[in-house]
């Protein structure tokens, strides 16, 4: 991507973002929590509750069952994972 691609796309989720807090569907509290929340998102949290499935028998069992409240054992939980399945 160019400069210039990367500020048209900048612009344009600062727009729909104003937009958005401007008639209230979100607070700017709310944008700030997702942003936190956004820069723990990572592939390597399903890594690591894979490889724990791998290792850990009754976890396993529980991801299995319930994949959700497994992983908010490791803290994976809320907007990230509101509602997960294992496979």
């Amino acid at each position: 991507m160019n400069d210039q691609t990367v500020a048209d796309i900048k612009r344009r989720a600062q727009a729909v973002k104003d937009e958005l807090v401007h008639k209230g569907l979100l607070s700017e509290e709310d944008v700030q929590h997702f942003l936190h929340l956004a820069e723990d998102w990572k592939p390597e949290n399903g890594a690591r509750v894979v490889a724990r499935a791998w290792t850990d028998p009754v976890f396993r069992q529980r991801l299995l069952e319930d994949a959700t409240a497994a992983c908010a054992e490791m803290g994976y939980a809320g907007l990230q994972g509101e509602y997960i399945v294992a496979l």
